[in-house]
């Protein structure tokens, strides 16, 4: 019987490592952006009928809240488990990307509103 080699994984490097770093801290915001979707989704409720926008009212959805962290963190194993060149920089850039879209759209009907005070 002949064995499998195992080729063993490239080794990281200081651009992996702020990649991965970058990652976990824009992970790290998205786990707080979910606790406070939350918390405006409970607020969102007290206006009573009032049309969200399409992006607040993604955002506010369970599979969004609990499933971009989530994958967030997958991809940040998987980055480091597989170490594709680049893959940890990528994810950083997403991350941060994910994470200014969930702000705006999580905040957009207050950003409305405030320009209704008069």
């Amino acid at each position: 019987m002949q064995r499998c080699a195992v080729v063993p994984a490239r080794p990281l490097t200081f651009r992996d490592g702020i990649g991965t770093g970058v990652a976990v801290l824009a992970t790290a915001a998205a786990c707080y952006l979910a606790t406070a979707t939350i918390e405006l989704r409970q607020m969102y409720a007290q206006f009573g009928d009032v049309a969200l926008p399409v992006t607040t009212r993604l955002v506010q959805h369970p599979v969004w809240l609990y499933g971009v962290p989530l994958a967030l963190i997958a991809a940040i194993v998987v980055g480091h488990v597989w170490r594709p060149r680049h893959a940890l920089i990528a994810i950083a850039a997403l991350a941060i990307a994910v994470d200014v879209f969930w702000y705006v759209a999580a905040w957009a009907p207050i950003y409305d509103l405030a320009g209704m005070i008069r």
